[in-house]
């Protein structure tokens, strides 16, 4: 699979101006929290404006290898800021491997191999990131001698770089740090790598839609009040320490399945991304397995033991199931999600 994940930072306030609720999905390690403000997103919703490189929020580690890599988002500078600020890493494990930097006096991205005081291998020109919203993607082939980095802003090539030693080392990157320096905002998150035949080199700009349960279709979970399952599990945002309500199985083989708000004005569509925040209170060791029925077709993945620990489990799906072509909106919106104990 290529497509590794999606973020539209939907799920970590609920009203702009409020402090970032820390989530697996994109966790904040730092225990000033507050230094992370939700902010207005980019087509509404929400985006997240991050406070500096000490105070960074990364991704879950993904698998896999590749060395080719790419990453999107969607940024905007807001006031007058006086200090250039590094905005995205890509992290093999703890190691730096590449910084992406915002030059304040040119609006020009910088690209660095290793840290933050590391190599720079070039610069884009014409990017101007100012106060309207861009989306920037960057690609890198990792490799110590014909390494290459190319940045595209609103699907316009503004660097490429050949022959570089882009490795640093000998480590692939696995996760994404973001950063920013309180005056710049981040939205619509992709990450892929050069596997597969979809999805596997620069997108151009995406915009990344949430949808929430809205309805129940199958009940088979235990709620832990009221009777409405759906209504448990529909939460804006929900922090990796605290929940009000939930729905809980004791047994494999149950399931609770939901209709969702429906998705529109969208282009094509790369992929869809299930995102289940669960826990394993004791008891029996089950499986978290993710669920989607899409017309007569039923896709269970093969699950992820549940620990005591609360994340985010996510399943990403390039294409429909039911008819194994990227997805449609129809398709979306007559799809249901849902969990499977195992």
């Amino acid at each position: 699979m290529a497509l590794l994940l999606v973020d539209g930072f939907e799920g970590y306030g609920t009203s702009v101006g409020s402090n970032y609720i820390n989530r697996f999905l994109l966790r904040y390690p730092n225990s000033t929290t507050s230094a992370a403000v939700i902010r207005d997103g980019r087509y509404g919703g929400y985006a997240v404006d991050l406070y500096s490189t000490s105070y960074y929020a990364e991704t879950p580690p993904w698998s896999g290898g590749n060395p080719t890599l790419v990453f999107g988002f969607a940024v905007r500078r807001v006031g007058s800021p006086i200090y250039d600020a590094f905005i995205a890493a890509l992290y093999a494990s703890t190691s730096s491997k590449i910084q992406v930097k915002h030059i304040v006096s040119s609006g020009e991205l910088e690209i660095r191999v290793g840290t933050t005081t590391g190599t720079v291998i070039g610069a884009t020109t014409g990017a101007a990131i100012g106060t309207d919203w861009v989306y920037v993607e960057v690609k890198v082939y990792f490799h110590d001698t014909v390494g290459t980095v190319d940045v595209y802003v609103d699907g316009v090539s503004r660097l490429s770089v050949s022959g570089a030693d882009t490795l640093s080392g000998t480590s692939i990157p696995d996760r994404l740090r973001l950063y920013s320096n309180s005056t710049i905002y981040l939205d619509d998150l992709y990450v892929l790598d050069g596997s597969g035949t979809r999805n596997n080199d620069i997108l151009g700009p995406q915009k990344v839609v949430a949808v929430f349960p809205t309805s129940d279709v199958l009940s088979e979970f235990t709620p832990s009040t009221g009777s409405d399952h759906y209504a448990l599990v529909d939460e804006v945002a929900v922090g990796r320490t605290e929940e009000a309500d939930w729905v809980e199985a004791s047994s494999a083989g149950i399931c609770d399945t939901f209709g969702y708000g429906d998705v529109s004005d969208l282009g094509p569509i790369a992929g869809v991304q299930l995102s289940t925040i669960a826990r394993n209170e004791g008891g029996s060791a089950l499986d978290m397995i993710s669920r989607v029925v899409s017309g007569s077709t039923t896709s269970d993945d093969a699950g992820v033991e549940c620990t005591s620990s609360r994340v985010d489990y996510l399943r990403v799906l390039e294409v429909d199931p039911d008819t194994t072509s990227p997805w449609s909106v129809s398709g979306i919106n007559s799809a249901v999600f849902g969990v499977k104990a195992g």
